[in-house]
């Protein structure tokens, strides 16, 4: 079952519990769980499965007879003249040179055809019937890779909230402190006890720091907005968790199985082999020279003409019925299953190339995110150091402004400092949190238990 479907009945639930109180965060299993059902992108992924169920239905109805009906009412006129005819019978003897004639004008017409086919022997058909099962198993692939990577986009859309809220927090703590040490710095000088230096650091730094709040702002009502159109809910009540992230070091598989694990079970590589395998079977239609096509075919006709002509009121009736095997062989096309073998040929090396292209590329980003998660521990107990560091400077800068030790322009850098410090070390965890996400990708590996893992880091 897909987690769109796994998800339906619970997000309703959730919805209701999480709108009725505005002030309560929504953690990341709320956020994804709600965008599953509300966003636009869920929609594709619904329709694209429902469109693959089509492609089933044509290749099982390749082998399957076709029946038709024909019928023609209309007027049609007539005429035909026969010379030199022998004519014979009984109690009339033998003539010869015998002249038939018949005519109708403007007679009413009726036409009916019943006729079946079935195909018995077709290359081009089969190779096509195996396309298209190869094609609705591709679509069903391609929407359970946009499922997981939805829960990317969710993940991303979420940790932009964070950063933004983190920023703008961070940003306005700052323009507070600058404005307070502005104050400071022109009250000292007006005393004789600062520089005018000072109140001029002061003061362009709140100037920035106000016009960096400004733009943060932006940026965090964009990526609320982003969020909550995702969730279906009004921008104003979007609201996420702090994040706390465990330095503990992850269990890993070794790269070397990692990497094959891609290799075997990624998605998005399968999917490339099964655009090569469509190539391939498509270059089979125009591999033989001779290309026989066989059916069996039935067909039930009558035909009636009747009205008036120059010999007086005729009429005529036909009927037939036909039971058989139609054999098509192409002796002869111009050159054009040459030309087409050609093209299919160049195609097929093309789907190989991007395939192997393709296999590069996510062995390359696999070790990446492996390498990364192998030594996010010790990067992020070293940020969370820094961080630490960066606070024990600001505060020692702080005393030091007090005493005289330290100038206005240090403790303004000092603040800066433990800001981007704060800034980084967030950044650090939702890279682990996000590459968690990534590896299981990857290796198609993710599951809602993926989500609810890295969902317990934030609270």
């Amino acid at each position: 079952m897909s987690l769109l479907m796994k998800f339906t009945l619970k997000v309703a639930l959730v919805g209701i519990l999480s709108l009725s109180n505005h002030a309560q965060a929504f953690d990341l299993m709320q956020a994804w769980e709600m965008s599953l059902s509300h966003d636009p992108q869920m929609a594709v992924v619904h329709a694209s499965k429902m469109g693959a169920e089509a492609y089933k239905e044509q290749a099982d109805a390749l082998w399957r007879p076709t029946v038709l009906v024909n019928t023609l009412t209309g007027v049609s006129s007539s005429k035909s003249l026969l010379n030199g005819a022998e004519f014979s019978a009984p109690g009339f003897g033998r003539s010869t040179g015998v002249e038939f004639g018949t005519s109708m004008g403007n007679g009413s017409m009726n036409r009916w055809t019943l006729s079946a086919k079935q195909s018995i022997y077709d290359v081009e058909k089969r190779a096509q019937g195996e396309q298209l099962n190869s094609a609705f198993k591709a679509s069903e692939l391609n929407a359970t890779l946009m499922e997981q990577q939805f829960a990317l986009t969710t993940f991303e859309r979420y940790a932009n909230v964070l950063k933004a809220q983190t920023l703008y927090a961070l940003i306005k703590n700052q323009l507070q402190a600058v404005t307070a040490s502005w104050r400071e710095a022109k009250d000292r000088f007006e005393l004789g006890d600062a520089p005018v230096t000072d109140v001029y650091e002061a003061n362009a730094r709140a100037k920035s720091l106000q016009a960096q709040l400004n733009s943060v702002e932006n940026e965090l009502q964009l990526s609320k907005l982003i969020l909550a159109n995702a969730m279906g809910i009004p921008a104003n009540e979007v609201l996420v968790k702090e994040l706390k992230v465990s330095t503990k070091r992850l269990a890993l598989a070794p790269l070397s199985q990692t990497l094959l694990d891609v290799q075997a079970k990624n998605i998005s590589l399968e999917i490339r082999s099964l655009e090569v395998a469509n190539a391939q079977l498509e270059s089979q239609k125009y591999t033989q020279t001779i290309s026989p096509v066989l059916d069996a075919v039935a067909s039930v006709s009558k035909d009636q003409l009747q009205g008036s002509g120059d010999f007086g009121s005729a009429k005529s009736m036909q009927s037939q019925q036909m039971f058989g095997f139609n054999l098509s062989i192409p002796l002869y096309t111009g050159g054009a299953r040459g030309g087409k073998l050609k093209e299919t040929l160049a195609l097929r090396d093309k789907s190989k190339a991007e395939y192997d292209m393709r296999r590069d590329q996510l062995l390359q980003l696999t070790h990446s995110v492996w390498s990364d998660l192998n030594t996010a521990s010790d990067r992020l107990s070293a940020f969370d150091e820094a961080l630490f560091a960066s606070q024990a400077r600001l505060d020692a800068t702080r005393i030091g402004r007090q005493v005289g030790d330290k100038t206005t322009l240090e403790l303004l850098n000092a603040e800066n400092d433990m800001s981007q410090a704060h800034l980084a070390a967030l950044q650090a965890k939702l890279d682990f949190l996000n590459n968690q996400l990534k590896i299981d990708v990857l290796t198609n590996e993710f599951s809602m238990h993926s989500m609810k893992k890295i969902n317990d880091d934030f609270n």
